[in-house]
């Protein structure tokens, strides 16, 4: 049987020291890579994407969103907090988890901002996964329909 090294070449991808105001980060990649937001489209340098978590060597990765979109969705959720209806006893995605052994996430609107509902993890991540929107949770659900064996 053969042995594989799973992080193998991983710990030898290139890296740079970026300094911020407080720390300093090991970052993977180099300082002049340029990456493409996922919500505004616009192609920035590596400086203008925040921070998000270290990899198994200790090196940081950058969010996928550029720094303009990433504090735009902030300042929404944060005036959202203020005035959120109570959280409800039940999950209203449809699968009626209770808010008492599962905890329920605001769930809102991308784009205008507005609170939607509560939902448990997997309602909000599947709702997530299929874009937020009926079109999507629409092509699953005939997917779905044409192929399910009887």
């Amino acid at each position: 049987m053969r042995k594989t090294d799973h992080n193998r070449g991983k710990q030898d991808r290139p890296s740079f020291i970026r300094k911020s105001k407080r720390d300093k980060f090991e970052v993977i990649g180099k300082e002049t890579d340029v990456y493409k937001c996922r919500d505004c489209k616009k192609v920035y340098n590596q400086k203008h994407f925040h921070i998000a978590q270290n990899d198994n060597f200790g090196r940081a990765r950058l969010k996928t969103t550029c720094k303009f979109c990433y504090n735009r969705d902030r300042n929404v959720r944060r005036a959202m907090a203020s005035n959120l209806p109570p959280i409800t006893e039940f999950c209203e995605g449809g699968c009626e988890r209770k808010s008492s052994e599962h905890k329920l996430y605001n769930d809102h609107c991308k784009k205008t901002g507005k609170h939607r509902g509560w939902l448990c993890h997997s309602c909000n991540t599947g709702a997530g996964h299929f874009g937020d929107d009926h079109k999507g949770i629409t092509r699953i659900a005939n997917y779905l329909k044409e192929r399910s064996f009887k």
